[in-house]
């Protein structure tokens, strides 16, 4: 699944007409790059569980492509209601893939944590005001409030980044509620692939942005170097959370 992602998210972000051809809409380069940033944001942390061995880990992001899956489902669905057969067969392969992504969350409750190391307060902290910023972001985007993202989005794809962003909100927010490391780990590393994809183009943006967009623009980017810091800092910096070879063990060994 990670292999499957990050391919994707590669050809989003050479702007490949067969990445291209996946989304049921017409995109632009920034729209390339933002669902670039989301498929590596969900294919990294898939390495990182496999390498470190925490299956307990992808309970939160199983719920997370859940959600996302489902609600992208229904939205495309209504636009295929009008006919649009690709737009059909979009709908279909993302309602499926709601079912995989509920087994994986029940089959990862199974297990327990392997790394006991509690999450730090100020990433706690954090990841609770994502998941309310995130869950505020994907109402406005999935009722159609033309001016939450730093540029003009069509109605349907508007509706369908929000439930990216509803499915994030609960990514962050099983975050808060588990309190332990070895969860944030896996969701501070695909912020930072995501913020690293995203930060410069939308700094670059800047000089061509509409102004009704200038006040998302800004937040947005605010946020993306804030959680970039914040990752950076606990991922490489941080004496008690920083990566170290403990952290991996290999596929076999028992949890």
């Amino acid at each position: 699944m990670a292999v499957i992602a990050l391919a994707l998210a590669a050809g989003f972000l050479a702007g490949a007409d067969w990445a291209q051809a996946v989304w049921p809409w017409p995109t632009t380069r920034l729209s390339d790059l933002f669902l670039a940033s989301i498929l590596a944001a969900v294919g990294a942390p898939m390495i990182w569980i496999a390498a470190a061995n925490e299956p307990r880990a992808m309970e939160a992001g199983a719920v997370d492509l859940a959600v996302m899956y489902a609600g992208m489902s229904a939205t495309v669905g209504l636009q295929a209601a009008s006919g649009d057969a690709k737009a059909l067969v979009f709908a279909t392969v993302l309602g499926v893939f709601t079912l995989p992504s509920l087994a994986a969350f029940v089959w990862s409750r199974r297990f327990e944590f392997r790394d006991p190391r509690p999450m730090p307060v100020a990433v706690r902290v954090s990841f609770g005001v994502f998941a309310v910023a995130l869950a505020w972001a994907a109402a406005e985007l999935i009722t159609g409030a033309p001016h939450i993202f730093p540029w003009p989005l069509p109605e349907a794809t508007s509706a369908a980044y929000g439930w990216i962003f509803a499915g994030a909100a609960t990514y962050f927010a099983f975050g808060v509620l588990r309190g332990r490391w070895a969860n944030a780990c896996g969701q501070l590393i695909g912020f930072l692939v995501y913020d690293l994809i995203l930060i410069g183009p939308f700094v670059a943006h800047v000089d061509d942005v509409l102004p009704a967009h200038r006040p998302s623009l800004s937040i947005y980017t605010s946020v993306l170097v804030y959680s970039g810091l914040l990752a950076t800092y606990f991922l490489f910096v941080h004496p008690a959370t920083r990566f170290s070879r403990a952290d991996l063990v290999p596929s076999g060994t028992a949890t």
